[in-house]
Formats: C-alpha cells, structure tokens, sequence
C-alpha cells in the first residue's frame, strides 16, 4: 500500500524522527523500526496496525505525518514517482 512503501523509502527518517505528539502512528513505527523484532515481523506489525481500523487509520497515518514530517524531508515512493514522471511526459511530451 501506498503507507507501507512511504514507510519503506523513508526508512531512515522515521527511524531517527523525533515525535512530539506520543502515541501517534509516527511514533509507533519509528518503535517499531528500533525494535529487536526481524524484517518480517516489523512488516507485518505496520500492516496490521495501518489496517486495524481501515481507513480511520489510514486517515491518522496521513495526519500524523503531516504534523510531524516536514514535506521536504520525504521522498515519494518510487511508483508514485514512476506516474507523475509518465503523467508530465504524457500532458507536455515537448518538454
């Protein structure tokens, strides 16, 4: 899902962010991250706690995130990348 590749280009930054509002989605992965847990376990710990309640924590995910990362510190994940880049070239194929 879009959240979980967010999460997974930006790796380093929510595992050094630091949060100001406790308990947040933020702060859970950035926990989630540093934890002494395998690859697999964080992946399946930050899609379960992303879907727990469907689009209510969708919805908290994007806001806290935008309450607590700047703009200019994220990189779009690589598809989303991938279609604004093909969606340019297809509105002005001159540029």
């Amino acid at each position: 899902t879009f959240e979980d590749c967010l999460i997974y280009t930006n790796y380093d930054l929510f595992k050094k962010i630091k949060v100001t509002d406790s308990g947040n989605l933020v702060e859970q992965t950035h926990d989630l991250l540093n934890s002494n847990d395998t690859f697999e376990m964080i992946h399946e710990k930050i899609y379960k706690m992303l879907r727990a309640g469907k689009s209510e924590q969708k919805a908290e995910f994007a806001l806290d995130v935008i309450f607590e990362i700047s703009p200019d510190e994220l990189s779009v994940p690589p598809y989303i990348n991938q279609g604004l880049m093909w969606l340019q070239d297809y509105l002005h194929p001159e540029d």
